[in-house]
């Protein structure tokens, strides 16, 4: 399986490259936004769980995509910047 990783600040665009690139080359978008409304429909994202749960069914969602030889997967992810307060 061909893995495709788009990485980048929040709110760049991400996406909308990911959604394009899934029409050229016709692999699975992976959409991490659906994860997260997913886990925090259950969980508080303040929970000590919310990231956990949210980082398993991405990597069992991943190991499944591979078992079942899909041909390829489109994955954004953003990298968050923490702030100092004052």
């Amino acid at each position: 399986m061909k893995l495709l990783l788009i990485y980048g600040p929040p709110a760049s665009g991400k996406l909308t490259i990911a959604k394009k690139i899934e029409k050229i080359t016709r692999y699975k978008l992976f959409h991490n936004h659906l994860v997260i409304d997913l886990v925090s429909s259950i969980l508080d994202s303040k929970s000590k769980l919310f990231w956990s749960f949210c980082k398993k069914i991405r990597l069992d969602l991943i190991k499944e995509a591979v078992k079942e030889n899909v041909n390829g997967l489109i994955i954004t992810l953003a990298y968050t910047v923490k702030r100092m307060s004052l």
